[in-house]
């Protein structure tokens, strides 16, 4: 059978499209009660008059989700935050570009230091030079992780994103972790392996070798900790929907401890390097560091 083009059809079908708006009859109906005085019907509606994007969301959210399953409310913000005329925020497109940029970026600078290196341009390669490129092979993965997310919707109101990427957002998120602690803890692992090129001081290479073991412990102990917060592994990417089962850590507080510890690393590290060019600024004023 042949199939001729109708062009009065795809117009009604053109016409039908443009009609067809978001409406206050889109609300699911535990959400009906948190407007006052009634749900509404346009931008100049009474119950829009919070539509600024944070007093929106203040007012509704807390509302929305006491009275609706996640997803319910996820679409009673969305219906609302559409019939109200609230801003769509998204960065997720700025994320994309910053994430492709740093990594290109440093990639590129380590590329040509190791390339420097094995042409005998720049001195002989060393540990700290193998730990720099483990640490940019293993934070690709952050990279990718976090680039997938914003694909996905990171960096948009959680309302506007599709039920459908919400797990993948945290599945991206999940892999990139990982990446994240043991690029860390490689990154300090090399400036420490550094300073053991170049300072030949017997007790001050106790101390850096010292630390390289307690910088390794903590990236290796909180790389665990994010991957097995959750019983089981799937909650972690599961939860947001609030119907399954399952039971995590508080994330903020592992987040909290190992910023703390990395901020306790940091100054350590730096401070050894200040203590012993202090303690002999001679010595070292015209040592060729690489």
């Amino acid at each position: 059978m042949q199939i001729r083009f109708q062009p009065s059809l795809v117009l009604c079908l053109l016409v039908a499209g443009a009609l067809a708006q978001v409406t206050d009859a889109d609300l699911p109906p535990c959400s009906l009660s948190c407007f006052d005085p009634y749900p509404p019907q346009n931008d100049s509606s009474s119950s829009c008059r919070y539509k600024a994007e944070e007093d929106f969301e203040t007012t509704f959210s807390p509302c929305f989700y006491s009275a609706c399953s996640v997803k319910e409310a996820l679409t009673a913000l969305n219906v609302t935050s559409i019939i109200c005329g609230v801003p769509d925020r998204n960065i997720s497109v700025g994320m994309r570009i910053f994430v492709v940029v740093a990594t290109v970026v440093s990639s590129l600078v380590i590329g040509c230091r190791v390339i420097l290196k094995f042409k005998s341009l720049a001195g002989d390669i060393g540990w700290d030079d193998w730990t720099i490129v483990i640490a940019v092979l293993v934070t690709l993965d952050a990279a990718v992780g976090q680039y997938m997310a914003a694909h996905y919707g990171m960096g948009r109101d959680a309302w506007k994103i599709p039920f459908e990427n919400q797990d993948k957002i945290f599945k991206a998120f999940y892999a990139s972790a990982a990446g994240y602690k043991l690029g860390n803890m490689f990154v300090r692992t090399s400036i420490l392996c550094f300073y053991l090129r170049i300072f030949s001081n017997s007790g001050f290479r106790w101390v850096v070798i010292a630390a390289i073991m307690a910088n390794v412990a903590i990236g290796v102990a909180f790389t665990l900790a994010d991957a097995f917060q959750c019983k089981p592994i799937s909650f972690f990417w599961n939860e947001w929907d609030g119907m399954h089962k399952g039971s995590c850590l508080s994330i903020s507080t592992i987040t909290w401890a190992h910023s703390i510890l990395n901020i306790l690393l940091d100054v350590a590290t730096l401070a050894m390097l200040a203590i012993m060019l202090a303690h002999d600024p001679q010595r070292y004023q015209h040592q060729k560091w690489i």
